[in-house]
């Protein structure tokens, strides 16, 4: 009997695993080219984002890296929304090419969940800036602290972002 609880239990699970499995890999392939495929890939690009905001940095991981690629894919180069970098994320990102993805993620996934709330942008970087630094600063995400993001850090929790960014 209970031999047969736990095979059940066991079958259960994997179905579960398969349903909830996330499977970015082929996104790759995917190219975007017209404003109608930028805005069909809304979506995907939200579950995306969302997908690499609340996994760790994983550079090795195949399909968090595809995903954050997607993103990067779609948020330069959608002409239904405008991207702009904030020069002290640029200086905070420099060369990185990895949190430069978790800052367009954090700012479409800001942008997508938002689309009826997008006048102010000073407030459309505030809030992206504001989302990317909680994850930075997770010790369960990975991400090494350049002093430039420690310096944004400080700023963030002495509710100083803003004046920070120059916003």
């Amino acid at each position: 009997m209970k031999t047969k609880f736990i095979l059940t239990f066991l079958a259960i699970m994997g179905m579960c695993y398969n349903v909830f499995a996330q499977d970015y890999k082929n996104l790759k392939f995917v190219t975007m080219v017209t404003n109608e495929e930028y805005a069909n890939a809304e979506a995907k690009v939200l579950e995306c984002s969302q997908y690499v905001l609340q996994n760790q940095l994983d550079e090795h991981n195949y399909n968090w890296k595809c995903a954050l690629q997607y993103v990067k894919k779609w948020a330069t180069g959608t002409p239904n929304y405008s991207f702009s970098l904030n020069g002290t994320i640029a200086k905070a990102t420099k060369t990185d090419e990895i949190l430069l993805g978790v800052y367009y993620s954090s700012l479409s996934k800001y942008i997508l969940e938002n689309k009826d709330n997008l006048k102010d942008k000073k407030e459309v970087i505030y809030q992206s800036v504001l989302q990317f630094l909680n994850y930075c600063e997770n010790p369960r995400n990975n991400v090494k602290l350049n002093g430039d993001m420690k310096k944004m850090i400080a700023a963030k929790n002495g509710n100083k972002l803003k004046s920070y960014l120059n916003l």
